[in-house]
């Protein structure tokens, strides 16, 4: 099927250490300014999620370690002879990032081309996302493929491959014919290369991996994060189709292969084990999908859409609905999901790093995580809108928010019964000791009296100090004895 539109956030999920994740003023990031839609989810939920959007709302709206913090990069300059050295840096990284970002990228391995997203003022460009409470972030990167006549396949086999950042990562490389350039252009390829610490090819310029661009991006916070998953990232896709080429299986087919950022080798069943619908239909021509790999959304075009200045629902879907409304449910629920994922990590290594008692100190510190995540972040409904419930329901149902939440609440249950059990087994020996030591005590008591009757103490001076020091030694004894 041919596409008429497309677009694919690649996400990073990013475990962070809060105590070592700083914005430094020569960082690449700085807040975001970012164009909103309101009054579209509950207040309460706009407060949490779009609290630190763009400055009116962190004057406005209270400011909490639950919000999500949301950073864009900083628009390049000129240096000029007043910048520092570390300024300077910064610049050069900066307008290596510009070129970059206005480059036509094509995969070594499949040919096929695309470009990054660069609208600055909302989700489609990069952006990151963070919140210390739970310790988690998001990287997105969003991508287009630029594709003449592109198809599902096209797409399909694009995704298969930006999904990798382990050894099947495909190499990427400037789609412009670099051998044919003008020499003073490829010097400023070069630079740009330079500036992101690109490898250099002299037959195809700059090539890059994922890694290499997430290494960049994150660079400023070098040891403060580590990635959820080292071989895999989470990708959400929209692509528009023609109605007219529509084919119920083999576009539902595709659409899955999307949605679990697998390629046409792979043949899935459109059918679930417990015979639920794999696939939401917020309405008769869009279709959902989601899954713990990635997520999609699938519009399907009419003709009058299609028509080059077009105003209609589905051809301003993906710049009004989905950027403003759709894609911020979908990220809603991928960092929950991330959130209660760390949390988990973080249970089963507890008993590791802790004894009884710190353990219960670290499981009430969870705990109070927890309910805090809970309350402010799920819900039962989070609009007044059907489709956008349906949405949310959907998605928090195929990533297992619901499952996950369950799992931790056993796990804690648990480990606080393991622990507390094992704490008051240790106040019962300790009560014992005590006791034992207060008997040792009250016999040395009345030995030191019964010497001194019989005035034995005159006859052997270090009696005093003999009867001390096994005294001494038997309390050692009864403390550090076993159970």
């Amino acid at each position: 099927m041919e596409l008429k539109e497309n677009y694919t956030w690649m996400m990073v999920p990013l475990q962070i250490n809060p105590t070592e994740w700083h914005l430094q003023e020569t960082s690449l990031w700085q807040p975001a300014e970012m164009k909103l839609e309101t009054q579209v989810f509950y207040n309460y939920i706009e407060q949490w999620l779009l609290a630190k959007a763009n400055s009116t709302n962190r004057e406005t709206l209270p400011q909490d370690e639950q919000s999500y913090s949301i950073y864009t990069i900083k628009p390049s300059r000129k240096a000029t002879p007043g910048d520092t050295a570390e300024e300077q840096a910064l610049q050069l990284r900066l307008s290596a990032w510009a070129r970059f970002n206005a480059t036509i990228w094509r995969q070594q391995r499949t040919g096929l081309p695309f470009r990054l997203l660069n609208d600055e003022q909302e989700l489609a460009s990069v952006k990151l996302l963070v919140n210390s409470h739970s310790a988690t972030g998001l990287l997105l990167i969003p991508i287009s493929l630029q594709k003449q006549q592109a198809t599902t396949d096209d797409l399909i086999t694009l995704n298969y491959y930006q999904d990798k950042i382990d050894r099947q990562a495909p190499l990427c490389v400037s789609d412009a014919d670099i051998t044919a350039m003008d020499p003073r252009r490829v010097e400023s390829i070069r630079r740009m290369a330079d500036g992101m610490a690109l490898t250099w090819d002299e037959a195809t310029g700059p090539q890059w991996t994922m890694n290499t661009i997430i290494d960049f991006l994150l660079s400023d916070f070098c040891g403060a994060y580590t990635l959820f998953n080292t071989t895999r990232i989470h990708l959400f896709t929209y692509l528009r189709v023609p109605q007219s080429q529509w084919q119920q299986e083999k576009g539902l087919t595709d659409l899955m292969r999307i949605v679990r950022c697998q390629n046409t080798t792979y043949n899935p069943v459109l059918t679930q084990p417990d015979g639920s619908d794999p696939f939401l239909r917020t309405f008769n021509n869009i279709f959902v999908g989601a899954s713990v790999e990635g997520g999609a959304m699938l519009t399907l075009s009419a003709p009058e859409d299609d028509v080059k200045g077009a105003s209609t629902f589905i051809s301003n879907f993906a710049k009004a609905s989905l950027l403003k409304r759709y894609l911020w449910v979908y990220l809603m629920v991928v960092l929950q999901r991330h959130a209660l994922l760390n949390l988990i990590g973080e249970l089963s290594n507890i008993n590791r790093q802790h004894t009884e008692e710190r353990s219960l100190d670290a499981l009430g510190q969870l705990l109070e995580r927890l309910a805090t995540i809970k309350t402010c972040t799920y819900y039962t409904h989070i609009s007044d809108y059907t489709q956008h419930n349906e949405f949310y329901d959907y998605c928090t149902h195929r990533m297992h928010i619901d499952e996950q939440y369950a799992e931790i609440s056993e796990k804690m249950h648990l480990l606080e019964t393991v622990a507390e059990s094992r704490k008051n087994d240790r106040e019962e020996v300790k009560s014992r000791r005590i006791e034992l030591i207060l008997m040792v005590l009250t016999i040395a008591s009345g030995t030191c009296d019964a010497l001194t009757v019989l005035t034995l103490d005159r006859y052997s001076p270090y009696s005093g100090i003999i009867t001390a020091l096994c005294l001494i030694l038997l309390i050692a004894y009864v403390w550090n004895r076993k159970k």
